[in-house]
């Protein structure tokens, strides 16, 4: 910022080269899980540097967050209706007349939509209705009119995001519905968030090519060789207490099979959890595990009826 030799002032901002999250939704549709908390960890860390700073967005809503595509970044953008949160013991500044309206009501928190006194967990109510519709593109409340936008804001109770989108991750589904707290003392702060969403850098995070290769950066080899090292110790223990008397044969047939049929759960769970980080059940791993505990179940029958 400055001034010409004419006395002209300017200002310069930073040139971002892609959409507006608004316009990257419209085109692109609903984010994926991982780049949804990405986006809205970033966005939680610039409320959180603003908040620092003493200043309230009162905006926060998609079409105030640029996308830089090629440096898969989100900038929060259009402070134009930001407020200087109050020093310590002073009454917050208020920078509308009453009944003005400063921001959309599909973004405003409890708070705005009572024109009551707006402080920086107002900022963390609109962030989580952006959650909502960057993952569902839904809001959390059904209303067909303004003043039922308005009460449902005031008092209705936000849906599920996992009912308008099952695949949610679920910790971004908990942190996202404390966001929408009625109550502003309730709902997590900034940097709280922005920590909460962040995910730890992996350096080996890109998934190898080759199918030998993805299973041993899954490592399948370590789970199954443990599996396998350990289950054969006590098959030999039940075969040692077999031979000497104290279990039947039934037991022996019993452990080996269930021995064999370890092998491919071990081999499933090593696959979908074996790398570090956030696990997340897959419906195909819950469909390979009930298939072959129904093997398993067919087999013990069928012994008990030979």
């Amino acid at each position: 910022a400055g001034s010409l030799s004419n006395g002209l002032p300017y200002f310069v901002m930073q040139y971002v080269d892609g959409p507006s999250m608004a316009d990257k939704l419209r085109v692109e549709g609903r984010l994926a899980n991982e780049q949804a908390r990405l986006f809205l960890a970033q966005v939680a860390s610039a409320l959180a540097s603003a908040h620092r700073r003493g200043i309230v967005h009162r905006d926060v809503q998609p079409a105030n967050i640029l996308c830089d595509e090629e440096g898969r970044r989100c900038l929060l953008t259009d402070f134009g209706i930001a407020a200087i949160l109050a020093k310590a013991g002073e009454r917050p500044p208020k920078i509308t007349i009453t009944g003005e309206e400063v921001t959309d009501p599909l973004w405003m928190s409890p708070e705005q939509a009572k024109a009551q006194v707006v402080t920086e967990r107002s900022d963390i109510y609109s962030l989580g209705l952006t959650g909502y519709q960057v993952l569902a593109e839904e809001s959390p409340y059904i209303w067909e009119t303004k003043p039922e936008l308005y009460t449902a804001h005031k008092e209705g109770q936000p849906r599920k995001l996992s009912e308008l989108r099952p695949d949610v991750d679920r910790d971004l589904e908990r942190v996202l519905t404390q966001c929408l707290a009625k109550e502003p003392r309730s709902r997590p702060s900034a940097s709280h968030i922005a920590d909460k969403l962040r995910l730890p850098p992996d350096p080996a995070a890109e998934e190898p090519e080759g199918l030998i290769a993805r299973l041993i950066w899954r490592r399948v080899p370590h789970w199954l060789g443990a599996y396998l090292a350990g289950g054969y110790a006590i098959v030999e223990l039940v075969q040692t207490l077999a031979a000497l008397g104290h279990l039947g044969e039934g037991a022996v047939v019993i452990t080996l099979v269930s021995y064999l049929l370890g092998a491919p759960v071990v081999t499933i769970l090593a696959w979908y959890h074996g790398r570090a980080g956030p696990q997340r059940v897959e419906r195909l791993e819950l469909w390979l595990l009930s298939a072959v505990a129904l093997i398993w179940l067919a087999v013990l029958v069928a012994i008990w009826l030979l």
